[in-house]
């Protein structure tokens, strides 16, 4: 092989290279501040109305959120606040997903069946604390 191709192929390995590297740093894992966390019943207690629907997929009963009328939450413990409504931009839950006004994304998941049946709400960790506070006020 000649300088001039080895040349040539070391320039183009290098920006090769160069060009994964870049690609790899712009395919981060996605913002911690993404992930949802459940609302601690410990920490908060919320009303939900909701509309559940049942379903049988395979011979399975399948429970889903399909709407929520309208959701209250409070913080309890020391430093409780007074039950206040989270405005909704949509009483439609979409794949599990209620929208907010002011936080965002909700979470919601059907636990338990029949008369026991329940939902947790989960949000994501970076508006957490901007619930808290507006609890708080």
């Amino acid at each position: 092989m000649s300088l001039k191709r080895s040349v040539i192929l070391v320039i183009l390995l290098t920006v090769v290279c160069i060009g994964q590297q870049a690609f790899a740093q712009q395919i981060s894992p996605a913002n911690p501040g993404s992930e949802f966390v459940p609302l601690s019943h410990d920490d908060f207690r919320c009303n939900v109305d909701t509309t559940i629907n049942y379903a049988n997929r395979n011979g399975e009963l399948v429970t889903t959120v399909a709407s929520v009328k309208k959701l209250t939450c409070q913080i309890i413990g020391k430093n409780h606040g007074r039950k206040k409504q989270i405005d909704l931009v949509s009483t439609e839950v979409i794949g599990g997903m209620l929208s907010t006004k002011d936080f965002g994304q909700l979470k919601l998941e059907v636990y338990g069946s029949g008369a026991n049946t329940g939902v947790t709400i989960a949000i994501r960790s970076d508006q957490l604390q901007s619930l808290r506070d507006f609890l708080q006020k």
